[in-house]
This record gives structure tokens, sequence and C-alpha cells, in this order.
């Protein structure tokens, strides 16, 4: 009997900032954390790139990012696809169009509980939803 061989995989998760990167601090902090457990390639979609200025921490955590700098429209649908998570940490939010559009491209949703994403998404059910700067993800402990 042959044995299938293992395929590496290294994980990837998409994140989507629009405008100030608000919210990132708790993001890079989340991603490190995984990261010495689980190496991820992280792809980051931005209008501008983030740096240690306007996100702290972030050259000292040492993650494997890529950044996209200014997309087109026409480029995020294929940019959302082909990830196997999709982090969001917003502290607020008046719709969370990107949580959706993560959804509707079929990706695993871990979010912040912030107001727009509340209206259309539940924790588990549609997604994991922890509270704003829950680094620890305390919520996301007792999610089974």
């Amino acid at each position: 009997m042959q044995q299938c061989a293992k395929q590496s995989h290294t994980p990837t998760c998409l994140l989507i900032s629009c405008c100030a990167p608000a919210g990132f601090t708790t993001a890079v902090a989340v991603l490190a954390a995984v990261h010495q457990v689980l190496p991820l390639h992280i792809r980051w979609v931005c209008q501008q790139q983030p740096t240690d200025a306007t996100v702290p921490n972030l050259a000292a955590a040492g993650l494997d990012i890529e950044y996209v700098v200014s997309p087109s429209q026409e480029e995020l649908p294929v940019l959302y696809r082909g990830h196997d998570a999709f982090l969001f940490t917003s502290h607020y939010e008046a719709w969370g169009m990107p949580v959706l559009e993560a959804m509707a491209c079929g990706l695993a949703v871990v979010t912040s509980s912030c107001f727009g994403v509340d209206t259309f998404a539940a924790h588990g059910r549609d997604c994991l939803m922890a509270q704003p700067e829950d680094v620890a993800g305390e919520r996301l402990k007792n999610a089974w």
C-alpha cells in the first residue's frame, strides 16, 4: 500500500485595512501569538503600507507579511480567495463590509465584536468572534 505524502501548506491569513489601521495593533499581537504555534503567511491589503509608526510592534512581531497596496476594486475578489482565514480586528464598524465580503468568498472569519458585524454574524454560527483588544481570545477558548 502506498502512503500519501503530506503536502506542506503554510496557512494564510488575510487582513484588509481601508483607511487608518485602527485595531491593527490587536491584529499584529494576535497573529504574533498564533505564529508562535502555527507559522502563517499574512496577506495585508491596505491603502498605505503600515509601519511601526502607524502600527506599534509591527516589525518586532517577526511576521511573514505580504503587502498589497491600493489594489483596484476588480482585484479585490481575487485577493479574498485562496486564504485559510480572514482576521478582522476593528473596534467599531457601521457595517463591516470586509467581513461580509470574506464570508461571501468562503473564508473562515475571526472577527472582533463590533457594531456592524454584530448585525449579520454570530459567534459560533458564522464566525469566531472576540471582544475588541482580546488578544488572548478568551471567548474563543470557550467556543466549543
